[in-house]
């Protein structure tokens, strides 16, 4: 009997090289308390990102018991749990990172590379569990809000994390600095020695320095009303999150809130303590770099056992490899069997398993802050493609990130493909009152640059007026 082909299911996009996306690609390979084995993946490359599918049904399956887990224990030992594992791996990457490797052979640096990958992969595990929250219980936290008309007034306020993460608080001595406007250029030389991690999404990004701080800072008058929102409204949905949790009675519905208005606080955690430990794992790379005769990114561009054996034996193919990769990647796991790819046609087959077609004239999704906004779509994936973005624009993205902020002040609304309430986006959406629809699942693929637009955050609809 021929086996029943796999159903695809996409769940992200982002941009990482193979070494990274190795660890959140074979992740949940065992049963946990937390979540389920997952055995089949890809990820594949697709507009200017890779795109992360599992099987159809799948994370539906890891959302419910990790829903299950997180409300049957405990939540403030969750919570704090969570965070402490963190902590742990920036002080273990910190720790590591202070060694001296001249001191270590060959063979010993190719085995503490391999201990770096599995503790990489762990930490994925945890930071993959945010997303899975966001699926899950956070969503239906959602629609239970959404479908009470007395408590859909307090719908903001479940997306307000209950302490400030560390990269909000570095985005309002910023804006603070520049309010003050004395002494500017000093302020922001201590302030990139301070937050240098800031601008690290993964190892090859170079650190935050002045002269990009500086090309990318809002004026004073947008710094003083970005700072006046973010401070007013945060009082103001502390307070109404605390009336919504006492309206609601019964305990079931009152832990769901609780976990989900929690998780909008973990979800930004994570880069308080995964960016510090990406900057510090510079040296490790260098050593890399020097001992398989890559560069710093290109090393980047192999996978554990590849870098394990180019450390042991270094050769010109590795690095004819890695610069192929540079051109394109796609990973694969079938049955818990990983393979990494950038043959064209076989990343082409693995692609025309996944092809949808798409000729709809309206995109739906959910509302993240109300208004309307026409304008040109601008599809962004990456820092890179932020100097074709004007201003008046309309952002259409997978999902955006903290580094997006200097751009998302050009747009007159945002859509995403991914994400719900406590999203990046929409939290930025309603901090800088821009009209704003999230989850819409495939925005960047029926949408082209330069095609003029609708959004109406309303009716939580994307209308196409013309065509490019």
């Amino acid at each position: 009997m021929e086996k029943q082909k796999t159903k695809w299911q996409l769940i992200w996009s982002r941009q990482y090289t193979p070494f990274i996306a190795k660890t959140y690609f074979v992740i949940y390979q065992n049963d946990n308390p937390m979540w389920i084995k997952c055995p089949n993946k890809l990820y594949l490359p697709e507009g200017g990102l890779n795109s992360y599918y599992v099987e159809v049904g799948e994370l539906k399956k890891i959302c419910e018991k990790f829903e299950k887990y997180v409300l049957s224990h405990s939540l403030s030992l969750f919570v704090k749990r969570y965070e402490e594992t963190f902590k742990k791996w920036l002080a273990w990457g910190i720790k590591l990172n202070k060694k001296d490797f001249s001191k270590l052979s060959n063979d010993q640096f190719a085995k503490l590379l391999i201990e770096v990958s599995v503790e990489f992969t762990r930490s994925c595990e945890w930071q993959f569990l945010s997303f899975v929250a966001l699926e899950g219980f956070v969503k239906k936290a959602e629609d239970f809000l959404k479908s009470d008309p007395d408590l859909s007034l307090y719908f903001d306020s479940l997306s307000v994390p209950h302490r400030e993460p560390k990269i909000t608080r570095a985005r309002m001595e910023l804006l603070n600095i520049i309010v003050k406007g004395d002494r500017i250029e000093e302020k922001f030389e201590k302030y990139c020695r301070k937050y240098a991690w800031l601008n690290m999404y993964e190892f090859i990004d170079p650190a935050l320095s002045k002269e990009n701080l500086m090309g990318h800072s809002p004026k004073r008058e947008d710094a003083e009303k970005e700072l006046n929102n973010y401070y007013n409204a945060r009082k103001e949905n502390l307070k109404a999150f605390k009336e919504l949790v006492s309206k609601v009675k019964d305990k079931t519905k009152k832990n769901l809130l609780l976990a989900a208005n929690r998780f909008s606080y973990l979800k930004e955690m994570r880069d308080d303590y995964r960016r510090p430990v990406y900057l510090a794992f510079q040296p490790f790379w260098n050593e890399v770099a020097k001992r398989t005769g890559l560069t710093f990114k290109d090393a980047n561009y192999l996978v554990e056992d590849e870098l394990f054996l180019a450390i042991k034996n270094p050769s010109e193919k590795y690095r004819d490899l890695a610069r192929e990769r540079a051109n394109g990647y796609a990973l694969e796991l079938l049955d818990g069997k990983f393979s990494i790819y950038s043959d064209k046609k076989k990343i082409g087959e693995l692609l025309s398993m996944v092809e949808e077609k798409f000729e709809q004239q309206e995109i739906s999704g959910s509302p993240a802050f109300l208004g309307k906004a026409t304008g040109r779509v601008k599809i962004i994936y990456r820092k890179e493609e932020f100097t074709k973005f004007n201003d008046g624009d309309i952002l259409v993205t997978p999902m955006t990130h903290p580094e997006f902020l200097p751009m998302m002040r050009k747009a007159v609304a945002f859509v995403t493909d991914e994400g719900g309430i406590t999203c990046h986006a929409a939290i930025v959406a309603r901090e800088m009152k821009r009209p704003c629809i999230i989850g819409t699942k495939n925005a960047t693929k029926v949408l082209k640059d330069g095609d003029m637009v609708e959004v109406d955050a309303e009716k939580g609809i994307v209308k196409i007026l013309k065509k490019k």
